[in-house]
């Protein structure tokens, strides 16, 4: 197991090795660390639509960033305590994702990307929020209250949005 942390406070490809310390990309028994930065522009790191990322664990930590899922991502545990975590019309599965601090879980209305997208055996330990999207549900979805405790929200709002 490595850990492993984001380097690039741009942004950019999460399958470009030069963009982690160590030198390399994230695999599946390993974690990926995206560190506060002390960078004050937003920048995006993305998991493109070709692509599909296994991992033991990703941590966002950085209120400027964004982690974009147009790809496939399995991982078993997502901790958001800053920054932004969008299902940008891609797959999350088998994970527990978890948001906390100014962290957002963003399933939808977001500019830039396609709404939505899958959630295959995920379960979430925050408030989930659908708005302006379809969320394709599979193998179940689980919503609790934070730290896993507790009853869980979902609110599902805007002018088009779904949940199947």
């Amino acid at each position: 197991m490595t850990a492993y942390t984001w380097n690039s406070p741009t942004g950019g490809d999460w399958f470009i090795p030069t963009n982690w310390t160590p030198n390399g990309v994230p695999g599946s028994s390993d974690t990926a660390t995206i560190p506060a930065t002390g960078v004050v522009d937003a920048y995006t790191i993305t998991i493109s639509t070709v692509d599909s990322v296994d991992v033991d664990s990703i941590a966002l930590n950085d209120g400027n960033a964004t982690l974009a899922v147009e790809g496939t991502l399995f991982a078993k545990t997502i901790t958001v305590t800053a920054g932004t975590f969008e299902l940008a019309g891609g797959t999350i599965e088998n994970a527990t994702i978890s948001a906390s601090g100014t962290g957002v879980l963003n399933l939808g209305g977001f500019t830039g990307f396609a709404a939505g997208g899958t959630l295959q055996g995920v379960t979430v330990q925050s408030p989930l929020a659908v708005t302006d999207a379809t969320v394709v549900v599979v193998d179940g979805l689980h919503v609790t209250g934070a730290g896993g405790t507790g009853p869980g929200t979902v609110t599902i709002s805007g002018g088009d949005q779904s949940i199947l």
